[in-house]
């Protein structure tokens, strides 16, 4: 029979070497980690970039916002109640809000003319 040779605890030989499934466990701890960084890191640039669109697109909507029309057209005084209740009709639509607040005076004056007696179509 053969003599199967052992390390005894003072013998000096090869180190152990680590089990496969401990390598394995700790690239697979190492990949999980790099994950969760590589996610907070994208999370972070996406939270970043929205937040500065969304704030780009609010400043335009409170631009030509109807609180902002209605202000512009709380300047004229004197214009007629039913002139006034129609323009403000056509102040639902945006495009209608953008012309009015980008007009001059004396075009605004004109357009709620048009408004008015019935001469203003609103294209779409």
């Amino acid at each position: 029979m053969d003599k199967v040779k052992r390390h005894t605890h003072g013998e000096k030989g090869k180190e152990k070497k680590p089990k496969k499934g401990d390598k394995m466990s700790d690239m697979t701890l190492a990949i999980c980690e790099f994950i969760e960084i590589s996610r907070q890191r994208f999370e972070r640039r996406v939270a970043k970039t929205s937040a500065s669109c969304v704030g780009e697109s609010k400043r335009k909507i409170e631009r030509f916002s109807l609180d902002k029309a209605v202000q512009a057209l709380s300047v004229y005084k004197d214009t007629p109640r039913t002139a006034y209740l129609k323009v403000m009709k056509t102040f639902y639509k945006k495009e209608n809000r953008v012309a009015f607040l980008a007009m001059p005076e004396d075009r605004k004056i004109e357009w709620m003319d048009s408004i008015a007696d019935g001469s203003f179509r609103d294209y779409e």
